[in-house]
C-alpha cells in the first residue's frame, strides 16, 4: 500500500512551484491539469 501525499491548494501549489495562479487555473481550463474540490469549494 502507498501513502498519497495531501492535496494542495491552488495557492500552495502555485508558490512549490513558483507558476501564478492564474496560471495554474488557465491550464486547468484547459484540461492539462486536473484538480478536485473540497467540501466548501476550493480547489486542491
Amino acid at each position: 500500500m502507498t501513502a498519497q501525499a495531501a492535496p494542495l491548494s491552488i495557492g500552495h501549489l502555485a508558490a512549490e512551484t513558483g507558476e501564478g495562479v492564474k496560471a495554474l487555473r488557465y491550464w486547468t481550463d484547459l484540461g492539462l491539469l486536473k484538480h478536485g474540490r473540497t467540501a466548501s469549494g476550493y480547489r486542491t
